[in-house]
């Protein structure tokens, strides 16, 4: 359901595959597997969600709070298409997410402010 790239040895990079409808379950499962990634590191994310097709309400309020931001301490949101900015939006206005976070245009500028948030030990 999503792939992991790490870039520049200190942001990773999740892309969901195209067409996903993210529910709460699956949501719980993409954390699930990005922790398992992460193996009790801390990296800054970048979130490439153009292909997604739906993020319920309850996926959205899941991402915002708890092991979904465990070990992160900002992301990027990758937007692009009227429904991931239309997600991107209400993810940031009503989820509220307990880390930094903001949208963006193009995979650059979101590098540039997550780097901001790399930790010292990386």
């Amino acid at each position: 359901n999503q792939f992991f790239d790490l870039i520049e040895d200190s942001i990773v990079m999740i892309t969901y595959k195209k067409d996903i409808t993210v529910d709460l379950d699956t949501a719980k499962e993409l954390v699930r597997e990005r922790l398992a990634y992460f193996k009790g590191k801390s990296y800054p994310v970048l979130a490439d969600i153009r292909a997604v097709k739906l993020f319920t309400k309850e996926a959205r309020d899941y991402f915002a709070k708890g092991d979904a931001v465990k070990d992160i301490p900002a992301g990027a949101i990758l937007i692009g298409n009227y429904v991931s900015v239309f997600t991107a939006n209400l993810f940031l206005r009503f989820s509220k997410p307990q880390m930094p976070t903001r949208a963006f245009r193009t995979k650059d500028e979101a590098i540039k402010w997550l780097k901001q948030f790399i930790p010292e030990s990386k």
